[in-house]
């Protein structure tokens, strides 16, 4: 199963750093949205 806290240790490691790209952050942000709504469909059809 998919881990959504990796996902915020990694935004929390980037900010700490302050190398904050932010088309990056983005594009992580877009990436874990995405991950969700594919993860809440996938648990939809399955449990229809």
């Amino acid at each position: 199963m998919f881990c959504i806290s990796n996902i915020f240790k990694m935004l929390a490691l980037l900010l700490s750093s302050q190398m904050v790209n932010y088309k990056y952050l983005y594009g992580i942000l877009y990436f874990s949205n995405s991950v969700q709504d594919q993860i809440e469909r996938f648990e939809n059809a399955y449990n229809s």
